[in-house]
């Protein structure tokens, strides 16, 4: 892509790129900055589910050999890379995140520069770091939807290299890095499709010239990359003899999972619920992606300017959409479409009122707009402690707890020890340093209404039984089972049985409204949970 060249002459490229890269640089200590504040935040589920199937990754174990679930294993790489620089503690991880949200700023500045112009740039990057840290996205967790943003945005990087230096081997790396966003979460197999189709719309441009041969193989280039990651993965399965188990959980299973909601009256209020809180936050970003969506073809654009535009913003929507859960954070993989568009929109809006300094005032209003969340957000910015917005978000949820509990096992038991975690969290693996005797590490599916609920818990019956763990942990808490009425309860029935013939009470942590109450080891004789909401934890009777 070249710089736009409006028909009416609009002066629409001012590039001091010095300033612009120091405003770029301000911007990303501003952000980091906020992370770096909210590093204590102790892991939710599926922070807990990455860390622990990243730590079996840098123990040797391949993936879904000792651990299940229907996610492709690339966030768990991307864990296992962070843990091995940062160390293996949630802060360390909550680091790794605020250096790779920093570099998917810098790929969005550096290839948005190119493709387009430095202010869409600057804007660019500043809307994805503000949007992307914010807590109506829940963005101080490290989702799977922030290492695809990272990916992706690497992805339009080498893609505006190949454009600029023509070399195939930036086409390869492009198709590679959208494939390894599809890797991070299959959601983002939409991102791909966007990929290839950059390619396409080059080719088609090029038909009756000489650059056409280059495109043709630039093309191919980028389709090979895109399915190398996945392609390893799959020779990786096949030789470790997990290829069945593999397809299970990312096909089979999770085609079921993204079929649970079932009406639109229920697909609307998650929509609702979710997305109520992110317009309110960044209202002008949102209603200017609207605009820019509704009139990328009437901006002074090249053609193929407009179709990444367009492509962008399809690609990014397409990929909150499956299963029509529409969590808060979901939305994070959407961000680089909308930061982009919203970016775009404002400048040429700009353009056409005056074209006189026109990427400065842009720039501006783009600053005031992200001081203006800031500000309104100032209790979650600035002054809310990482253990009061663990409450304030996770209230229900035995996150903070599960440190403790973890630290508890981890001093009670040998490193060889199993155990096991009746309930969805996954984090208490990590934090114990300890190997699951199962790999359920969630109840979600067992309760689901899907074919195969019966057959997971008796599978988890079976591996707990043979493994006899040396101690498990029941999670009584709504949030870690998610039972419905029509729930099998064949896993509940038998682990009442077996706990009480097998193990003897060391934990209680209730739940009371100042907050938890451990009661540990010999404070435990003769007591009982005193709340409906809590986690007690057993250890295996010796045998004599």
């Amino acid at each position: 892509m070249k710089t736009p060249k409006p028909k009416n002459a609009l002066p629409i490229t001012q590039n001091n790129n010095r300033l612009y890269l120091i405003l770029f640089l301000l911007g990303v200590i501003v952000i980091s900055l906020i992370r770096f504040r909210l590093l204590g935040i102790p892991l939710e589920r599926d922070e807990g589910e990455f860390a622990y199937m990243g730590k079996l990754l840098l123990d040797g174990y391949l993936p879904f050999e000792k651990a299940y679930n229907m996610k492709l294993p690339g966030t768990n790489l991307m864990y296992a890379i962070i843990m091995s620089i940062f160390g293996h503690s949630y802060k360390g991880i909550h680091l790794g995140l605020l250096f790779v949200n920093a570099f998917t700023m810098l790929w969005l500045y550096l290839g948005i520069k190119r493709l387009f112009n430095s202010p869409i740039a600057l804007m660019t990057s500043w809307t994805f770091g503000i949007m992307a840290v914010s807590e109506k996205f829940l963005g101080f967790a490290a989702h799977a939807t922030h290492f695809i943003a990272f990916w992706v945005a690497l992805g339009i990087l080498f893609y505006s290299f190949s454009n600029e230096k023509k070399k195939l081997y930036f086409a390869l790396l492009s198709g590679f890095s959208f494939g390894m966003a599809f890797m991070m979460k299959q959601h983002a197999l939409f991102w791909v499709f966007f990929g290839a189709a950059l390619f396409v719309i080059n080719l088609l441009s090029s038909l009756k010239t000489t650059q056409n041969r280059y495109d043709w193989k630039a093309l191919l280039f980028c389709l090979f990359g895109s399915i190398l990651p996945y392609g390893i993965l799959l020779i990786i399965m096949y030789s470790g003899g997990l290829f069945d188990q593999f397809w299970f959980w990312t096909v089979e299973y999770a085609r079921s999972y993204t079929t649970t909601v079932t009406t639109i009256e229920d697909a609307k209020a998650l929509f609702n619920i979710s997305f109520k809180g992110m317009f309110s936050s960044f209202p002008l970003i949102w209603i200017l992606f609207i605009i820019g969506v509704l009139s990328i073809w009437k901006l002074p654009l090249e053609r193929s300017q407009k179709w990444f535009l367009y492509l962008a913003s399809i690609a990014g929507i397409l990929t909150v959409i499956p299963g029509f859960y529409f969590r808060q954070h979901y939305f994070i993989s959407l961000i680089p479409a909308v930061a982009l568009v919203s970016s775009a929109t404002l400048y040429y809006l700009l353009s056409y009122l005056s074209s006189k300094n026109s990427g400065y005032i842009a720039v501006v209003i783009s600053a005031l707009i992200g001081f203006y969340a800031i500000i309104a957000s100032q209790n979650y910015y600035f002054k809310k402690s990482p253990k009061e917005l663990t409450r304030r978000f996770y209230g229900g949820n035995p996150f903070e707890e599960s440190v403790e509990i973890g630290k508890y096992i981890k001093k009670t038991t040998k490193a060889t020890d199993e155990i096991a975690v009746l309930g969805s969290e996954p984090e208490i693996y990590f934090y114990s340093d300890r190997l699951s005797s199962t790999g359920h590490i969630y109840m979600y599916g067992l309760m689901e209404p899907q074919k195969n609920n019966i057959d997971m818990q008796n599978q988890m019956i079976q591996e707990i039984s043979v493994h006899k763990p040396e101690i498990i942990v029941y999670v009584n808490m709504k949030f870690s089972w998610l039972t419905r009425p029509d729930s099998p309860k064949n896993l509940m029935d038998w682990a009442r049985d077996y706990i009480t013939k097998e193990y003897q009470l060391v934990g209680i942590v209730d739940f009371g409204p100042n907050g938890p109450n451990y009661l540990w080891d010999n404070d435990v004789k003769g007591k009982q949970p005193q709340t409906e909401q809590h986690v007690v934890v057993f250890r295996r009777i010796p045998t004599s």
